[in-house]
C-alpha cells in the first residue's frame, strides 16, 4: 500500500519517479507538470510564490513566501527527500521585464536596481535552490537538474550586444552551473546539469519581443514542455554540464 508523510508526499513504490519544479507558476513549467503528471508512476512537487491548484493525486504543490536561503532549506529539509526516488529537479525562476522595465538598449539604460534584480531572479535563485537540495541529499543520489538558461547567455553567439542585465545573468548562470557540475564530480557523481535554452515560448514573458520571431519558432507552451523532457531525457549522466537548445544541439559558451 502506498504511505503518505506529512507532507501529503505519497511513497508509493520503488517506480514512482519524483520530480521537483521550482518556478511552477511560468507557462512551460505549468505544462511541464501537466506532462509529467500523466504517467501515474510519476510524483510532481510544485514550489512557487503563486498558490497552484493542481487538482491531481500525484500532483503535490508549496507556496513559498520567498526564495530567500533559509526558507528554500526549510522547505526542502520538509520532504524528506532521501526518501523518495528523486529524478528531476527542474527550475524554471527567471525574469526578462516588467511594467517597470525591459531589457537595455543601450548601456545608457542600465539601471544597477534593475541589474540587481535581474541577477537575484535569473542567477541567484537557481544556484540557491541547488544548494539546498545538495544540503539536503545523500551523496549516493542520482538524478538530473535543468536550470532554464538562454542562448543570450553564451558569448560567442553575441553579435548584437544589449540586453546588459539578462544577458550577464545568463553568462553567470551558465558559469556557476559549470562550477557546481565540477564540484559534484567529485562528491555527487550521480548528478547531471543542464543549462538549457527553450527557444522562444509564446507566454507573457516573450509577447513583447515576438514581432520578429519566424512563427514556425514560437512554440506554445505545450510544444516547449515536450521539448523540454525530450532534451532532458536524451542527456547522459557523463559529469558534465549540457548548453543545449530546444532541438538537442550544443551551444557554444
Amino acid at each position: 500500500m502506498p504511505s503518505r508523510s506529512p507532507q501529503g508526499l505519497v511513497y508509493m513504490s520503488d517506480n514512482t519517479k519524483t520530480f521537483l519544479i521550482f518556478g511552477a507558476s511560468s507557462a512551460i513549467a505549468k505544462a511541464v507538470v501537466e506532462q509529467l503528471s500523466v504517467n501515474p508512476n510519476h510524483q510532481v512537487i510544485t514550489f512557487s510564490r503563486t498558490q497552484l491548484d493542481w487538482n491531481k493525486p500525484n500532483i503535490t504543490h508549496n507556496s513559498v513566501s520567498n526564495y530567500e536561503q533559509a526558507t528554500l532549506d526549510s522547505v526542502i529539509q520538509s520532504l524528506d527527500i532521501n526518501q523518495i526516488n528523486l529524478t528531476g529537479l527542474y527550475i524554471f525562476n527567471g525574469i526578462l521585464h516588467s511594467q517597470q522595465f525591459r531589457p537595455e538598449k543601450a548601456l545608457s539604460q542600465l539601471d544597477p536596481l534593475i541589474f540587481e534584480k535581474v541577477i537575484k531572479a535569473n542567477t541567484t535563485t537557481p544556484i540557491l535552490i541547488i544548494q539546498s537540495i545538495l544540503k539536503a541529499i545523500t551523496k549516493d543520489q542520482s538524478f538530473k537538474v535543468a536550470a532554464l538558461s538562454a542562448r543570450i547567455g553564451s558569448l560567442t553567439d553575441n553579435g548584437l550586444g544589449g540586453w546588459h542585465s539578462y544577458r550577464a545573468s545568463k553568462a553567470a548562470l551558465n558559469m556557476l552551473l559549470k562550477n557546481i557540475t565540477i564540484e559534484c564530480a567529485r562528491s555527487y557523481k550521480g548528478l547531471k546539469f543542464i543549462s538549457y535554452h527553450p527557444g522562444t515560448t509564446d507566454s507573457p514573458l516573450s509577447k513583447p519581443f515576438q514581432a520578429n520571431v519566424p512563427s514556425e519558432q514560437l512554440f506554445s507552451s505545450e510544444q516547449s514542455a515536450k521539448y523540454f523532457l525530450t532534451v532532458v531525457e536524451n542527456q547522459r549522466f557523463d559529469q558534465e554540464l549540457s548548453y543545449v537548445d530546444w532541438q538537442g544541439k550544443t551551444i557554444s559558451w
